[in-house]
């Protein structure tokens, strides 16, 4: 968030526009505007939020005291902005268990720590550890696979490792999250990364370089 972004700049025209006169003129610049100058120029400033938002994902906002709700618009989006980091852990656990139907943490410390009926659940939580992989898409390899142990075994059935990389390729993913439905697959590359998650040797890898 940048405040009072346009009143600086404004200000930063200003004292140029000071400079140029004073120069045209053959007056002595006055050492303010000529130190405010070296700060930053607003070309710099659009270049480094561009910079931003490309190689950083990030968006910004820009807020100016010039206009009478300019510090409540910014104080505003700081409380909004905050409150939707911290509930979102929350939000996310109560998603995640309304849409599977199941409670995902394990009682600790009990007999029934792994309850029988929660086993595919968690295996669709390990798959979407996995790599960008949403619920629908878990749902979708479990129903083929019902456990990691099977998707293992079938893994070593295949031919060949190009056939293991591609064996979730074409298995059908039912859309829930629109009014006319359709079918979609699982895709090659998630079927590559499942693969390698699951099968790989290399014990030093990690899952997000995958």
């Amino acid at each position: 968030m940048v405040y009072n972004y346009a009143t600086y700049f404004k200000t930063d025209k200003n004292a140029q526009e000071r400079m140029r006169k004073a120069a045209v003129r053959g007056e002595n610049v006055n050492p303010r505007d000529a130190v405010h100058n070296c700060i930053i120029t607003e070309y710099k400033m659009q270049k480094a939020l561009l910079m931003l938002s490309i190689n950083q994902t990030m968006d910004y906002l820009t807020f100016d005291r010039a206009t009478d709700k300019g510090w409540k618009e910014c104080a505003c989006n700081v409380f909004h902005q905050t409150r939707a980091v911290a509930e979102a852990p929350e939000k996310l656990k109560k998603s995640v268990s309304s849409s599977a139907s199941f409670e995902f943490y394990a009682k600790a410390e009990g007999k029934d720590c792994i309850s029988p009926k929660n086993l595919v659940e968690y295996w669709k939580q390990v798959l979407m550890q996995v790599t960008i992989i949403s619920l629908e898409k878990a749902s979708a390899i479990t129903r083929v696979y019902p456990s990691p142990s099977s998707l293992i075994q079938a893994y070593r059935t295949c031919d060949s490792r190009k056939e293991a990389e591609c064996l979730l390729a074409n298995i059908e993913i039912r859309r829930l999250d629109t009014l006319v439905g359709g079918i979609r697959r699982i895709g090659d590359e998630i079927s590559r990364k499942v693969y390698l998650a699951l099968m790989s040797d290399d014990e030093t890898s990690l899952l997000s370089n995958i």
